[in-house]
């Protein structure tokens, strides 16, 4: 039996860390032993009690300084003797030198974004992750094609040393909902973090101007972040209290989903959106910024509508006319469930597997 650390700075909510965990428990309990190692911030969330739940040893490597974290690192290293250090977001650049001290045998770095997101403007950080890539040989996974193209292009990676395994949905959690409701009122959803790369702002000036044309919209928002106070203050701005609701972090977001008409998306950057997937398995039509991964799953005049990222206006078009069309919504919703299906967890659980074996 293989013995994998899959590695994340923390547990908080967000969708790297969904995806982290949600691995740890589909991959095969037969063929490997799964330890979940938190490198920079240990933090109480419903992630964390899924793993405890579950009865995945759960580790903390994290510490305030450097010196310490690599000492924790290298102790649990030596004692685990992992086959493999599977690294999420920011725990390569905090797993990289001991990995390479203690000569784990693979190491594999899934990436969630379009790779200059792993940087910003810091040659220096870019340098470093290019060391991550190259000097200390974690194999780079991709969690879409696109993100495998920046990867290509911007960190100068070879195309075959580059894998592919798609981000995927729980297609049995996430499904259709069976009956339909018929009040006269359009129910647009989105789902994630409340910071200023998800564009939320954006999504209630929209939702406002088609409020004030006369439209019966609502929209809500799950998820939490550092723009929780912005957003409140803008949906005061906008009088729009009786129709945008923020209802935080939920455990349940199928069933928020289920009770929805169209998912909206308006992120001025994106890999591939596990929330987006989720729209699709139960049903949704997508109305959706084109940025990054998105393009792979939402196809536009197909399951649903891209817009430019930042375009108000192509929102609102989009919105307008998925909101006057409810045949339109069915059958963009159908699709979007047809295309779901072809990205299950199941299959990236599978692909990951067959990664953990090489």
């Amino acid at each position: 039996m293989k013995k994998v650390v899959i590695c994340v700075p923390s547990l908080a909510i967000g969708g790297a860390e969904r995806f982290a965990v949600d691995l740890a428990l589909t991959v095969d309990v037969n063929r490997f032993k799964v330890i979940v190692a938190i490198t920079r911030t240990n933090v109480e969330s419903f992630l964390k009690q899924q793993l405890e739940q579950n009865h995945i040893q759960i580790v903390d490597l994290a510490a305030k300084e450097y010196p310490m974290m690599l000492w924790k690192q290298l102790r649990f290293l030596k004692k685990e003797k992992p086959d493999v250090v599977h690294a999420q977001t920011g725990s390569i650049l905090h797993m990289m030198l001991s990995c390479k001290l203690c000569n784990v045998p693979l190491r594999l770095y899934t990436v969630h974004n379009e790779a200059y997101l792993l940087y910003g403007n810091s040659k220096f950080k870019k340098a470093v992750y290019k060391m991550g890539f190259f000097f200390f040989k974690f194999k780079p996974i991709a969690i879409c094609p696109m993100v495998k193209q920046t990867l290509i292009e911007d960190m100068g990676i070879s195309e075959n040393r580059i894998v592919v395994v798609n981000n995927g949905v729980d297609t049995k959690r996430f499904v259709p909902a069976k009956t339909n409701r018929d009040d006269g009122v359009t129910r647009i959803i989105s789902v994630g973090t409340l910071y200023w790369i998800k564009n939320q702002l954006m999504m209630i000036r929209v939702i406002s101007e088609l409020h004030n044309l006369g439209y019966k919209v609502e929209l809500t928002l799950l998820g939490d972040g550092e723009d929780r106070k912005k957003i409140q203050n803008m949906i005061k701005e906008n009088k729009a209290e009786s129709y945008v609701f923020m209802l935080g972090s939920k455990k349940n977001v199928e069933e928020y989903l289920k009770q929805s008409d169209i998912y909206v998306s308006a992120s001025k950057t994106e890999g591939l959106s596990l929330s987006i997937l989720e729209a699709m398995a139960c049903g949704l039509p997508i109305v959706a910024s084109d940025a990054g991964g998105t393009k792979d799953i939402v196809k536009d005049g197909v399951n649903g509508f891209l817009f430019r990222v930042d375009d108000e206006d192509g929102m609102k078009e989009a919105l307008q006319k998925l909101i006057q069309d409810k045949t339109l919504r069915k059958t963009y919703g159908q699709r979007s469930r047809e295309i779901a299906e072809q990205w299950s967890a199941e299959n990236c659980t599978h692909g990951y597997e067959a990664q953990y074996e090489m």
